[in-house]
């Protein structure tokens, strides 16, 4: 009888986990991490640099405001933005009205990779959220935007 018991209680610790609204966005973003590090890898790219790649080609900040975004330490940004731009993907410019804040842009090589690597993490999401009809995925990816970026 004591399967049954430990089957009981893996069912309730299941029901119990799939109404707990932070252990489902963990795993999501679990499983989508890891989605997104097979891809990348395939590009010489890590999840966080994608990030920062990201922004230096659609909406360049300064490595302050990257680090309150990617809600990172100020001191990651430094090391994420010094790797790209040893691999020659982002640089440094003096920020407009702020000569001491450094704006973190793509170069033309960046933008090229960024371009290229779009399309197959967009490929790999359209995987990862291919149960979902249209519909539901537009809802969700909404709902997502709402609770990530409460500000936009």
């Amino acid at each position: 009888m004591p399967s049954d018991r430990a089957s009981d209680s893996e069912s309730e610790s299941e029901s119990a986990l799939d109404c707990n609204l932070v252990f489902l966005l963990i795993r999501a973003g679990a499983l989508g991490a890891a989605n997104d590090t097979r891809v990348l890898a395939k590009h010489g790219l890590k999840v966080r640099q994608y990030a920062v790649l990201t922004t230096a080609c659609t909406r360049p900040r300064t490595q302050k405001e990257l680090s309150d975004f990617l809600m990172l330490n100020p001191s990651q940004i430094v090391t994420l933005v010094d790797t790209l731009e040893d691999l020659g993907l982002v640089e440094r410019e003096a920020a407009v009205g702020d000569r001491r804040a450094k704006l973190v842009v793509a170069t033309t090589r960046g933008r090229e990779l960024f371009d290229v690597v779009r399309i197959d993490v967009g490929d790999a999401h359209d995987r990862l959220l291919g149960h979902l009809s249209p519909a539901q995925r537009e809802e969700f990816l909404t709902v997502l935007r709402r609770l990530a970026l409460p500000d936009s």
